[in-house]
Order: structure tokens, then sequence, then C-alpha cells
């Protein structure tokens, strides 16, 4: 088996089609690749209209599991995947036709732990590429992991990466469970634990735009989670202090999810604000650390601010 596809899904019963049609409509034969959908507790018709596709398809397997949100799910799959390498797709969005075997042939050649590509982004059907800033990195250029992380040029998507099976395993790479934002800590691990990482310079996969993305959603639950996340990130971070230019470069990327959470918070209510407040007290040692080590202006203005009030870093952030 080359390449296993592991697909979420949870309330996506208009958009799941889309999805499916891609990932069956492949250059490699069925065979050579499957596909695992986890069911994640869908409230709509999700889990029928998959069984009802996928009804003659023999490489697509269909799990449902109690809603535990999208971490779990891909942990779950990733129990069951046979693949050499593995693809993570969201429900909502959809991968290029065609595009396994040249995948499949770039990582198996060049050995990759982890083969990134680029993406689209489709908004109501008007779809364009995205461009990572890669300014220290090049494409078609092998780099180790930890290097990336230096020249912070990760990119938080998994779904832009084909990953060795074996070595997700190896490292125990995997997804923390119950929270948005999960990508954030399991891509900076995985950079981390990376000994051959490839970019190249050609888009795969489509992001869909739609107001009820799960990290898009004007709910609270998403800010806190990233908390929770941060809190991982700050875990992992300490971890690695033997190499400062690794720490600098975690403690920034966990300030950077922060401002994710502070960007958030302006459309949020008083009491709202008042619980992310009681939230991030435990947390704050570690942040004004990882602002003042992050090694970006911005940052270290912030980490002053937090340090004298919480309170008061949060209504500059309105403005």
């Amino acid at each position: 088996m080359k390449i296993s596809i592991i697909i979420p899904a949870y309330n996506v019963e208009k958009l799941i089609s889309k999805c499916l049609k891609s990932v069956l409509s492949q250059d490699l034969s069925p065979e050579e690749y499957e596909v695992i959908i986890i069911d994640d507790g869908s409230t709509d018709n999700t889990y029928e209209v998959i069984k009802a596709y996928i009804k003659d398809v023999k490489n697509v397997f269909l799990f449902n599991q109690v809603n535990q949100r999208q971490g779990a799910a891909r942990n779950n799959a990733l129990k069951k995947a046979r693949g050499e390498y593995i693809w993570f797709v969201d429900s909502d969005d959809y991968i290029e036709e065609n595009s396994l075997k040249s995948l499949y042939t770039i990582a198996k050649k060049k050995d990759l732990d982890i083969l990134f590509f680029t993406s689209y982004k489709d908004l109501k059907g008007e779809v364009r590429e995205v461009k990572p800033k890669l300014d220290k990195i090049e494409y078609n250029k092998i780099y180790k992991g930890q290097d990336i992380i230096a020249a912070r040029c990760i990119n938080c998507g998994p779904c832009f990466c084909i990953y060795k099976k074996v070595f997700l395993d190896s490292n125990d790479l995997r997804f923390i469970e119950g929270v948005f934002y999960e990508d954030n800590e399991f891509m900076l691990r995985a950079y981390y634990y990376a000994k051959k990482v490839y970019y190249i310079n050609k888009p795969y996969y489509y992001v869909v735009l739609t107001e009820t993305s799960s990290t898009r959603t004007m709910s609270s639950t998403p800010i806190f989670d990233i908390l929770k996340v941060m809190s991982y990130m700050f875990k992992f971070t300490q971890s690695v202090e033997e190499n400062k230019e690794i720490q600098r470069a975690s403690w920034y990327y966990s300030v950077m999810i922060f401002n994710t959470a502070l960007s958030k918070m302006k459309n949020q209510d008083s009491n709202t604000h008042k619980q992310f407040i009681k939230k991030i007290k435990p947390l704050k040692n570690d942040l004004v650390k990882a602002m003042f080590n992050s090694g970006k202006t911005k940052y270290i203005l912030e980490g002053v601010i937090c340090f004298l009030s919480i309170k008061f870093l949060l209504r500059l952030s309105k403005n």
C-alpha cells in the first residue's frame, strides 16, 4: 500500500462529495492506495452521504466515532492506516486529481519524511494559488526539519504535506485531541523530528473557504483551545533547551498562535475577556518568556505589556 488518505468528517453533507470525487480520481490503482474516513459524530447526513457515495468502492473505509474533534479522528485513522505515506485531507476541501503517483514517486525516491507542496484557496469557486513565504528555504532541496524551524518557515497546515508513516509512528507524532488548532503543535514537533523535508513548487491541495469552517467561527471555544495548544507548545519548547536557535524559533511560533487568539478576541464580549484573562494567568510566566525570547520586536513589546497587565494587552489588541 503506497498512500493512505485520512479524512475526518463532521457535518459536511453538502461538501463531502466534491472531496470524495477528488480522492477517487487518482492515478494509482485502488490496490495501491486507501481512503480512511472517520465521521466525527456528525449530526447531519454526512455519514449517510458518504456511505452511499462509496457503496461500490473497495478502497474507501468509513468509520464513525463519538464527537472528539479532528485530532482524535486523525489519530484513530492512523491506527488503521496501511500506506507507506499519509495524506491528511479535510472533508470540506479537495485535492488535485491524478496527483498521488507523482507525490509518491518523489517521496519514495528521495526517502522523505515530509514532502511539502503548495495549495490553492477556493472562495465560492474563485480559485487562486497560495505561495508560502520561504525566505530562507529553496524548492527542490532536502532540508533537516530543524533547519526549517530555525529559518521560521514552518507551514502549520498538515494537509499540505504527505508524511512517511514510519516517521510518524517512530516519533509518536499524533495530534492533541479534543481541541481546535491542534495542527500548530503537531507541525512544530513534526518538523523538529524530520530528517528529510522537501518542498516542491506545485499546488496539489484546494482549501475551500467557508464561514462554517471550525477555526473561523466567532465562538470563544477555538480561542480558549489556542491557549491549551499553546501550553503544549511551551512544554515542547522547554524540552529543546539544548538548541537555543530552535528554542527561540519555537518560542516565536508559540507567540504567533497567541496573536491569533488576540486577533479573535476583538469581537468577543466582556465576559469572554474575563474568562480569557483567567485562563491565561497560569500561562503568563511562560508566555512572557516566549515573547521576550521570540526575537521579534512586536512580540517583545507585547511581553513587556503582558508582564504589566494582560487586561491592558487585550485592550490594546482591539485597536
